[in-house]
C-alpha cells in the first residue's frame, strides 16, 4: 500500500488507542517513510494498574486498563 494510505490508517488507530496508552509509536516502514508499505507497525505500552489485593497484602497483579482492551478488541 502507498505511504499516504498507511499513514492515514495508522493515524486513525493512534487517535483511538492513544488515550489508553502510556507510550505509543508508529514504527517500521511508515516511520522510515518508505514509498511502499507492507504492514503497519504500532508499538505501545498500555496503561495499567495494580490490583487492590496487592495493597491489602495479596499477590501483586498488574492489569491493563479496560479502555485499552476494549479498544483493541
Amino acid at each position: 500500500m502507498k505511504l499516504d494510505i498507511a499513514r492515514r490508517l495508522a493515524t486513525e488507530v493512534t487517535r483511538k488507542i492513544m488515550p489508553n496508552c502510556d507510550r505509543f509509536e508508529i514504527a517500521g516502514s511508515i516511520r522510515r517513510c518508505k514509498f511502499e508499505i507492507g504492514d503497519i507497525e504500532i508499538l505501545c505500552v498500555p496503561k495499567s494498574f495494580t490490583s487492590s489485593s496487592a495493597i491489602l497484602g495479596g499477590k501483586d497483579v498488574t492489569t491493563r486498563s479496560d479502555g485499552f482492551v476494549r479498544t483493541v478488541n
